[in-house]
């Protein structure tokens, strides 16, 4: 699958999102989320973005190598998850 062909795919899957007031339970953030700044160390700053869900993707151009493995890897597509 070329790259074009999934960028298409993935379009076609996107969906647009709304939002639900009075909705019982309420979503919370997991209690393991980093959520800050911190009141031990106010110098270390956090995101002030969070996701609804524990599974968040991310990506990078695959011209950055992966830190932390010798050698240099790289691929067509860079992706990450977690929380």
């Amino acid at each position: 699958m070329s790259v074009q062909n999934a960028n298409r795919e993935a379009q076609k899957r996107k969906s647009r999102n709304k939002t639900r007031l009075g909705t019982k339970p309420t979503p919370i953030v997991g209690g393991y989320s980093s959520r800050g700044p911190s009141p031990t160390s106010p110098a270390i700053l956090k995101l002030d973005l969070i996701a609804p869900r524990t599974l968040v993707l991310a990506s990078w151009p695959n011209t950055t190598t992966l830190s932390g493995f010798p050698g240099s890897y790289f691929g067509p597509y860079s992706i990450l998850w977690g929380t």
